[in-house]
This record gives structure tokens, C-alpha cells and sequence, in this order.
């Protein structure tokens, strides 16, 4: 059985990640929807695995500190942008 300290803990946590999430525009076009967060640096642990597994809101900022609020399409060319850049080092 869950213990409800613990559920209470967990719905406090995904609380406050709601409520900063729609806080939040993206780094490069400026809209409010389909936020992500793209690390920038020291990536210990995807930001939704981390609200899932209720990590502590400190921990949780500590990482969110390493990362930009891009909306799902910039995140994609983001990503694809490092992917390509990456291939052409290696020529």
C-alpha cells in the first residue's frame, strides 16, 4: 500500500512543476505551448523522469537550471540541428 504522506508529496511536486511549466515561453519562437526543456549542459536526468519518480521540487530545480524552454518543434530542430553537427565532425 502507498502511503499517503507520499501521494501527497508527489501531487505537491507535479503541482508546482505545472504550475512553472506554464510559466515558461520558448527560448527561440516565444510561444507558451508544447513546452519542453532542452539541457544545455550536465544532463543527469530527463526532466519528466524526474517528476515522475517525485524527486524533490530542489533537485528538480537544480536540473531545470541546466535547461532551456524550447516548444516541441524548436526542441525537434534543436535537436536535429546538434545531430547534424555532430555528423559533419565527424568528416
Amino acid at each position: 500500500m502507498v502511503e499517503p504522506i507520499f501521494l501527497q508529496t508527489v501531487m505537491a511536486i507535479r503541482r508546482w512543476f505545472k504550475h512553472y511549466k506554464a510559466q515558461c515561453r520558448c527560448a527561440k519562437c516565444g510561444t507558451c505551448e508544447n513546452i519542453e526543456f532542452h539541457h544545455i549542459r550536465d544532463k543527469k536526468m530527463k526532466i519528466s523522469a524526474m517528476v515522475r519518480r517525485a524527486v524533490s521540487i530542489e533537485q528538480l530545480k537544480n536540473e531545470l537550471d541546466k535547461c532551456i524552454p524550447l516548444c516541441n518543434k524548436c526542441h525537434k530542430v534543436e535537436h536535429k540541428r546538434l545531430k547534424d553537427e555532430q555528423v559533419y565532425r565527424a568528416f
